[in-house]
């Protein structure tokens, strides 16, 4: 695997071109906005087990909201770019 073919050294910290076309704006299946209840009604990968957040959350009266600004993106073996992983 040739990692040095993705690399551009006058652009160490943004790939060339990746910046006008990746935004929250023009990715799908990342929530950008929401609601959160982390440790108020439920722990990740287990279900909700307190009914008054669970109610709380379907009322749509949540303890917490979020907002994405950005996201990580990590490959450990692949040569896959931001871009490509996106489209």
């Amino acid at each position: 695997m040739n990692t040095t073919a993705y690399f551009d050294a006058t652009a160490v910290d943004t790939p060339a071109g990746l910046t006008p076309t990746v935004t929250m704006d023009t990715i799908s299946g990342i929530p950008s906005e929401g609601t959160g209840l982390i440790g108020a009604a439920f722990v990740p990968g287990s279900s909700i087990w307190n009914i008054d957040k669970a109610t709380e959350a379907a009322l749509g009266t949540p303890d917490a909201t979020f907002v994405t600004t950005e996201f990580g993106y990590r490959s450990k073996t692949s040569d896959t770019s931001v871009a490509e992983f996106l489209a």
